[in-house]
């Protein structure tokens, strides 16, 4: 595919006749607002700093910045005032996981609420990996635990959901068949054939609980390992790295389609900032006082 850059200022928009001369260019301020980020651009609006954390609700900030910006960091640390909670001057290229580990100690050390990059990629890089780890600047998600029941049987279940949001999984059917269910939906007879499900001290004898019991143990550490394996596929550490894009769906015939692109991930934050339209229905039919399944 042919691309043809666009004009520069000042340049007629005719192609192949543009023009040679050179001319100041003059940058105006602006506000973008996007999806889900807000860009404050123009002269002088570091001074905005204080203002936009308020906004936000952010009453402890913490800076972020590389080795090399100590001096700009402490400055902006200045404006903040009362609301900076303080300064990590370790960011690093690649985002490394153990300084990442020891910036997420501080922030929560700290107590906290907003993080603030100073620079380039390093910097905002460390910043969302606190972010995706503690939930700010709202704090929130680490208070919240999200465990997900029903059709985990494997390794690739587990780490299914994970990738979904969930914290933790639960699994009940599977460990049944590892003690022995055959599924002959009795359990509410009292006559289950195989001693799982029953009182009745004749049936139950069916069930040898020394030999089940190392059967579940070896199933649940079998299928534990097996998450493992897979997540270590994905080339990642840990399960809070998972990311969305890392589980796709085929959707059709000839389509496959990341769970990154069926669905409006919301970020640390976004529902204070900017919410989604496809949100939007259920955050007014959300209500603190009732729970409507």
């Amino acid at each position: 595919m042919d691309s043809v850059d666009p004009p520069r200022p000042g340049e007629a928009s005719f192609p192949h006749q543009r023009s040679r001369r050179t001319e100041e260019i003059i940058m105006k301020t602006f506000v973008h607002r996007g999806q889900i980020t807000k860009v404050v651009f123009g002269s002088g609006t570091r001074s905005r700093i204080p203002e936009e954390a308020d906004a936000l609700g952010c009453g402890r900030v913490l800076v972020l910045c590389t080795p090399d910006q100590a001096d700009q960091a402490a400055q902006t640390g200045e404006l903040l005032g009362a609301a900076a909670a303080g300064t990590f001057a370790e960011a690093a290229p690649h985002t490394p996981v153990e300084v990442t580990g020891k910036a997420v100690a501080y922030a929560r050390s700290v107590g906290a609420d907003a993080v603030l990059a100073i620079g380039g990629g390093s910097t905002v890089g460390l910043g969302k990996a606190i972010a995706a780890r503690t939930g700010l600047p709202t704090g929130l998600r680490d208070r919240v635990k999200i465990g997900v029941s029903g059709k985990v049987a494997t390794g690739a279940d587990i780490v299914k959901r994970l990738v979904q949001g969930a914290d933790f999984t639960n699994a009940a059917r599977a460990m049944m068949f590892a003690i022995g269910c055959i599924q002959a939906q009795s359990c509410h007879t009292n006559a289950c054939p195989v001693g799982v499900a029953t009182r009745d001290p004749r049936r139950a004898r069916a069930l040898n609980v020394d030999d089940k019991s190392g059967r579940v143990h070896r199933f649940h550490s079998a299928t534990v390992k097996s998450a493992q394996q897979i997540i270590a596929s994905l080339g990642v550490r840990e399960p809070a790295d998972l990311r969305p894009y890392m589980l796709r769906r085929r959707v059709d015939p000839v389509t496959v389609l990341s769970y990154a692109e069926l669905y409006d991930w919301l970020v640390p934050g976004q529902l204070l900032i900017d919410l989604p339209e496809t949100w939007a229905a259920d955050r007014k039919a959300a209500d603190p006082d009732r729970f409507d399944a």
